[in-house]
């Protein structure tokens, strides 16, 4: 059944957009058919749908709340919304659920912001079969509307522990026997000269400053992706990609 959405629920909505509220509300937006359709129900806290929408949402028994087209145009992100959202419930992992499966592959982003790139490392390392991810303080949220987008449902897939501390979870993972391999430019061999078939944490630092000192002495490896041509340097989610994929073909 659809109701008219009170002044309370518009207000929800409408502060879903910070970063800050997400976190004091515990809630996220997801939109777009295919991504809400991934959204398990024990997330799912209500539908949004625009007035005149004919889709139907996948949870019947979940309330729906409609709103006005002008509404709705301006509580979603995208240029042309598709018609249906949903308000969610935050999650994260518990530590052990990263270690599920044998050999580990990880994958620890240190102050990773760029949400395009977050969200491109997530669904490549789903596709990859990742065991999941560690992102450290200061990477960028992975309920910002950008991530949930550019993961295209793959945030719902894999463990993917937040807001960690990076010395912890650096202890944490050779604790278990999981070497960290970081690409970085002082790397004397490429990932297709080096054995990624033990367990392995990749890690992958920020956009601009690449990995911080601390990550580079806790790694166990470093490796260096061949540049042929005149550009510097790979971005961030092409470079984890490779490295990811590199893993895989040797496991395979």
């Amino acid at each position: 059944m659809k109701i008219n959405a009170p002044n309370k629920i518009i207000k929800e909505l409408s502060a879903l957009s910070s970063a800050h509220m997400r976190k004091k509300s515990g809630l996220f937006l997801a939109e777009g058919e295919r991504l809400v359709s991934s959204v398990p129900k024990r997330l799912i806290k209500y539908y949004v749908l625009p007035e005149k929408s004919e889709l139907t949402p996948l949870y019947g028994d979940l309330p729906v709340y409609t709103v006005s087209e002008k509404d709705y145009f301006s509580l979603c992100q995208t240029v042309n919304p598709q018609g249906i959202a949903c308000v969610c419930k935050k999650f994260t992992c518990k530590r052990e659920e990263l270690f599920s499966k044998s050999p580990a592959l990880i994958v620890l982003c240190e102050n990773l912001q760029d949400p395009g790139n977050l969200g491109t490392i997530i669904r490549t390392a789903d596709a990859a079969g990742a065991s999941g991810l560690i992102l450290t303080k200061g990477c960028c949220d992975i309920f910002n509307p950008k991530v949930l987008r550019s993961a295209m449902g793959s945030v719902f897939n894999l463990p993917i522990l937040t807001n960690a501390d990076f010395e912890e979870c650096a202890e944490l993972l050779k604790s278990e026997g999981i070497k960290l391999l970081a690409a970085h430019l002082k790397g004397e061999k490429t990932p297709y000269e080096t054995d990624i078939t033990f367990p392995t944490a990749i890690l992958i630092g920020n956009e601009a400053k690449g990995l911080s000192e601390r990550a580079e002495k806790a790694a166990d490896r470093l490796v260096k992706l061949p540049m042929l041509g005149k550009a510097e340097s790979l971005n961030a989610a092409v470079a984890a990609a490779l490295i990811i994929y590199e893993a895989v073909r040797q496991r395979l």
